[in-house]
């Protein structure tokens, strides 16, 4: 009988240390889902991965199809090009020099800074994870985390301006050749006084008013700036009979210094830009422990995370123009200016696509074959051709890789002649003489130019970046 007791009680006391046992068991349980439940419930987890992989979080995070930093990268895009919208506008006359503090883009940067900060504030706008408080989704750029964006960026892309005086020629400096007209004034010219002449007005700012030239073995003194028909550069105001060998013919024109202007200088606008980064920014302005947690994590991951639109939307206008990118919009700006009498291409249009579709002149087929807009060949297009991959979009949004004979040329002038040439074909005649460069962009989208969805939307980012209507200015 005592023995039964004893059995019955050492099962009583396993069974209640089983039930105490299974019960810690499921507290466990609970704590560590509620965790993982709070955590997904957190907005900022968007960018961490799933805690079953068993993964760190730059690798786990890479594996995720669908990131909040893509979200936040197309609302980033439009404050870079509003912000180059306002550094690269110019007065008709004003050189401008734009300079950056880096090589590359702090578009990620940015990202960065604000995800921390967005996911960890609450609707009341105090820094740090309010434990009442519901947190703002930071890939959800709405009214509560627009403010967020704004200030960030504010802080983090800024610039400055300044002023430099630069001498372009001195006494005896040869200005270039031009083509010589001529106009009868009916004055009298005092053998010891300078002559007159009128310079086009395309070239006023090389030739102010007042300055002293020589045309042939004449000094002449630029007293008015006109459109000049024809081509003509300048015009040398004559007396009634008076023959002047240099008229009809391109001749040097040599600059003399006077008194009045010993050299032709003028001013350049130089604008600084800071492109800031995201450790900089915590250095300069602190961030809540919750926010560095996540600005730590979010750090081991980089911008391969945005898919190649986004970064194609964001990387022409985001990324530090050096001078050869300047010069690049001069030289293919140049050239689409004196084509458009002829074919009325808009130039923005053409040097926005030269841009999008060359890398800045950098591509392999812009350096190797001078193609600098993608033009494909074609039997009997009068021009030899070479092969390289290409990625292609679908109309679903997919992308695919082919290999395809692209035109190739000898020199930067044939290749420009080239795509005029080229843009000859009957589906491309709906541009010419097209004026808004809007249209043009929607245009040549519809034409079939390009089968990225965002190509048009891409041109119109890159001429308001770079105010590319400047040249459009000296056409229409």
């Amino acid at each position: 009988m005592y023995e039964e007791n004893e059995n019955g009680g050492l099962k009583k006391r396993l069974k209640r240390k089983i039930i105490k046992l299974l019960l810690i068991v499921i507290l466990a349980i609970v704590i560590v889902c509620g965790l993982i439940a709070a955590l997904y419930e957190t907005p900022i987890a968007i960018f961490l991965p799933r805690l079953d992989k068993g993964e760190n979080i730059a690798d786990s995070f890479r594996e995720l199809n669908e990131t909040g930093m893509e979200q936040i990268g197309e609302k980033l895009a439009p404050y870079y090009v509003s912000f180059n919208e306002e550094i690269y506008r110019k007065d008709e006359d004003e050189d401008l020099e734009v300079r950056y503090n880096q090589e590359q883009s702090n578009f990620w940067d940015v990202v960065r800074v604000y995800a921390s900060i967005a996911g960890t504030t609450d609707f009341s706008g105090k820094a740090g994870m309010s434990s009442t408080g519901k947190t703002v989704n930071p890939c959800i750029v709405d009214s509560n985390t627009e403010p967020i964006l704004e200030d960030v960026f504010d802080k983090m892309v800024t610039y400055t301006t300044s002023y430099e005086t630069v001498i372009d020629v001195e006494n005896g400096d040869s200005m270039g050749e031009y083509s010589i007209g001529s106009r009868v004034t009916g004055k009298v010219y005092d053998k010891k006084a300078n002559r007159e002449c009128i310079v086009n007005m395309a070239y006023k700012k090389k030739f102010p008013l007042g300055c002293t030239i020589k045309v042939g073995s004449k000094n002449y003194k630029v007293t008015a700036h006109e459109k000049l028909s024809d081509g003509t550069g300048i015009v040398l105001c004559l007396n009634e009979d008076e023959e002047i060998k240099s008229v009809g013919k391109v001749k040097k024109v040599t600059f003399v210094g006077t008194k009045e202007f010993p050299n032709i200088t003028h001013e350049k606008r130089i604008v600084t830009v800071d492109y800031m980064s995201a450790s900089r920014y915590v250095a300069t302005y602190g961030m809540s422990e919750e926010a560095e947690f996540y600005f730590d994590e979010i750090g081991k991951i980089d911008d391969t995370v945005f898919s190649n639109e986004t970064q194609r939307a964001v990387g022409v206008i985001s990324t530090p123009l050096n001078l050869s990118d300047q010069e690049f919009i001069d030289m293919v700006g140049s050239a689409a200016v004196a084509y458009y009498p002829e074919y009325q291409i808009l130039p923005s249009f053409v040097i926005a696509q030269a841009i999008l579709e060359s890398a800045w002149g950098r591509s392999g087929l812009a350096v190797d074959c001078h193609n600098y807009f993608g033009m494909k060949w074609t039997s009997g297009c009068g021009c030899d051709y070479k092969e390289y991959g290409t990625g292609e979009q679908r109309s679903d949004g997919s992308y695919y890789k082919t290999n395809a004979k692209f035109r190739k040329y000898a020199t930067f002038d044939e290749g420009m002649r080239g795509y005029y040439e080229f843009m000859q074909y009957p589906r491309y005649q709906n541009l010419r003489g097209v004026t808004d460069y809007e249209t043009v962009c929607d245009l040549i989208r519809k034409d079939g130019w390009a089968t990225s969805l965002s190509y048009t939307q891409d041109l119109i980012r890159v001429i308001r970046s770079y105010n590319l209507t400047i040249y459009d200015e000296q056409v229409l």
